[in-house]
């Protein structure tokens, strides 16, 4: 059963105008926007003042635990194209599988990464940040 993942307006807006830029709307990267659109479907979007604060939004920092090697991966969900030196965690662009992945899910969920050499199964240990709950309470 597939979980629920939230999206907030502004996010949603703002990645499909992403994914009309001819930089990145191209053969190459045709079946990551597939798969993206299709979680953009399947998610719940919500007004940014409504976002449970725990949820993965664009420019959260995360930490995910791969629940096979234990491995945790300290990650900062970006925009394509997003120059990589400007986040605290590891820019992952949503438009990478790992990316396209977590979009969404929130601390505790755990779900399926492709990966070249198999699935993984990954768990979000933690939201570090999230720039919703950050203006929420006055950090942004």
């Amino acid at each position: 059963m597939e979980r629920t993942i939230y999206i907030t307006e502004d996010d949603l807006t703002n990645i499909r105008r992403a994914l009309q830029d001819p930089e990145y709307n191209n053969l190459r990267n045709r079946p990551y926007i597939q798969q993206l659109n299709r979680e953009l479907e399947r998610a719940v979007i919500c007004p940014s003042s409504a976002i449970p604060p725990d949820a993965i939004t664009m420019d959260s920092r995360v930490v995910l635990l791969d629940l096979e090697s234990g491995e945790e991966m300290d990650l900062t969900l970006v925009y394509p194209g997003k120059p990589q030196g400007t986040a605290a965690g590891e820019p992952v662009s949503v438009l990478a599988p790992i990316g396209i992945a977590m979009l969404g899910y929130r601390a505790g969920d755990v779900f399926a990464w492709e990966t070249p050499g198999g699935v993984r199964q990954l768990k979000v240990k933690s939201v570090l940040y999230q720039p919703e709950s950050a203006a929420r309470d006055g950090q942004a």
